[in-house]
């Protein structure tokens, strides 16, 4: 029974790179890395309010990751996220955390000022899915999302038409994120 609101109609996973070893760079990451990455795109004409959204690569586990404060998409615009688990964690030790054995606690490179966003989980090349939730509050309905199945090294999954809602994914070598 849930209905996409209008002031979300407009914003899609356009993209998903789940197998990256060397196309686009996250220049976040020191050294450099190439992290899997989805791509959002706002089609409508206003912008949209990120903050308080979710994405989810379960499914039935809607709260995977919270989109921060001061998160937007303008309108016609791509935003990337990286899908690299360094969210709230990073793969650079620098403090142990104590309640947590084997685990390190670093800041996260999330910055919405710098449109740069990294979830805390990451995609799996033998098939995944990654979902766009609503907010709690407004019950985590499905915004939008993909299932994914097993991918190719380097080659995206893009939304043909290009930020249409009902299109499908299909190949695209080496991706394009933040472009048509």
């Amino acid at each position: 029974g849930y209905q996409v609101p209008a002031a979300l109609e407009g914003l899609v996973i356009n993209e998903v790179m789940a197998n990256q070893t060397k196309t686009w760079a996250d220049a976040s990451e020191s050294p450099v890395r190439y992290d899997d990455y989805i791509e959002l795109h706002n089609g409508s004409t206003a912008p949209i309010d990120l903050a308080g959204l979710w994405l989810s690569d379960k499914p039935f586990q809607p709260q995977g990751w919270q989109f921060p404060a001061s998160s937007t998409i303008g309108a016609g615009e791509y935003l990337i996220v990286w899908t690299d688990a360094d969210g709230a964690r990073c793969p650079d030790p620098t403090v142990p955390k104590d309640d947590q054995p084997g685990s390190w606690e670093c800041p996260d490179p999330t910055d919405p000022s710098r449109s740069s966003y990294h979830t805390n989980f990451a995609l799996e090349t033998q098939g995944d899915q990654i979902y766009i939730f609503d907010r709690t509050a407004a019950g985590l309905g499905v915004i939008h999302g993909v299932e994914l199945g097993l991918q190719e090294a380097d080659v995206s999954r893009s939304l043909m038409p290009d930020g249409d809602r009902t299109g499908t994914f299909e190949p695209t070598p080496t991706g394009t994120p933040g472009t048509s």
